[in-house]
C-alpha cells in the first residue's frame, strides 16, 4: 500500500479530502494528517509516506517551504499542492520545485483523482518489478472487463475508469500484457460465452447478449474465427 499525509488547517476540508480519495481503488492508505506546516514535517519524518497532499497556504510554514525541505532529503516523496489562491508565482515556484500538480480549491474530485493516478504510475515506474510483472493499473483494468464485459465497453470508457487518456492506456496495456485491449476484451468475452454455452438454459441469442457480442450472427461468425467453431458445434462437443 502507498502511504498518504493529508494537510490543511481546515479540518473539513481535510475530512473532504479523505471522503474523495478511492482508497482501495488506488492502494493507497492514510498515514496521518497535519493542521499547519510544522505539524506536517514532523508526520513526514515520522510516518514516512511516498505522496503528500498539502495546502500551499497555512500556519507556521507554507506547504511550499515544507515541499522544499523535504525534497531537499526526500526527493522520492510526491508532493501534491492545494491552493484556494489563483497565484502564478505559487505556480511558477512549484514548477521550480518540480511539484506538477497544483491543484485549485475547492478540490474537484476528478482532478484529484487524476493526480494520485499520475503519482502511483509514476511510483510503479519508480519501483522494480519482474518483466513479466503486472502493474496495478493494468491489473485494475482486467479486472473491470472481467467485471462489465456484457457492457458496452470502449477503450474510452475503461481509460475514464482509471483516470487515464485512452492513447496512454492502449500503449501501457499493450506493453504490459502483449496484447491490445480489443483483444483481451473479446478473450474475455469468449471465454464467458463458451461457460454459458455448456450451460443448457441459455440459447444462442441469449449467450451473444449477456457477453455483450452483439446479435447472434455477429457472435457467431467471432466465435468460430476464433474457435475453428460455431456456438452451436461447441456446445454439442461439450455434451449438451
Amino acid at each position: 500500500m502507498i502511504g498518504v499525509v493529508l494537510a490543511d488547517d481546515e479540518q473539513h476540508v481535510l475530512n473532504r479530502l479523505k471522503q474523495q480519495i478511492p482508497w482501495k481503488e488506488l492502494g493507497l492508505v492514510l498515514n496521518g494528517t497535519a493542521s499547519d506546516g510544522e505539524e506536517l514535517l514532523k508526520e513526514i519524518s515520522q510516518k514516512n509516506p511516498q505522496i503528500v497532499i498539502t495546502d500551499i497556504v497555512m500556519p507556521v510554514m507554507t506547504g511550499l517551504d515544507v515541499a522544499a525541505k523535504v525534497r531537499k532529503l526526500h526527493p522520492e516523496i510526491h508532493f501534491i499542492l492545494t491552493s484556494a489562491y489563483a497565484d502564478f508565482a505559487y505556480a511558477r515556484t512549484a514548477l521550480q520545485l518540480g511539484l506538477v500538480d497544483l491543484l485549485p480549491k475547492p478540490v474537484i474530485r476528478s482532478e484529484l483523482c487524476m493526480a494520485l493516478r499520475r503519482v502511483c504510475l509514476a511510483l510503479e515506474a519508480e519501483t522494480p518489478k519482474p518483466v513479466t510483472g503486472e502493474s496495478q493499473t493494468i491489473r485494475m483494468v482486467k479486472e473491470y472487463i472481467e467485471m462489465h464485459y456484457e457492457e458496452k465497453l470502449s477503450l474510452e470508457s475503461v481509460a475514464d475508469q482509471v483516470f487515464l487518456s485512452p492513447a496512454y492506456l492502449s500503449r501501457l496495456f499493450k506493453q504490459e500484457t502483449g496484447q491490445n485491449f480489443k483483444e483481451y476484451l473479446l478473450e474475455v468475452r469468449l471465454e464467458a460465452a463458451k461457460r454459458m454455452l455448456c450451460e443448457e438454459c441459455f440459447n444462442i441469442s441469449e449467450v451473444a447478449e449477456l457477453t455483450g457480442l452483439g446479435n447472434s450472427k455477429y457472435f457467431s461468425r467471432v466465435f468460430r474465427e476464433k474457435t475453428g467453431r460455431t456456438p452451436s458445434e461447441y456446445r454439442e462437443d461439450q455434451g449438451n
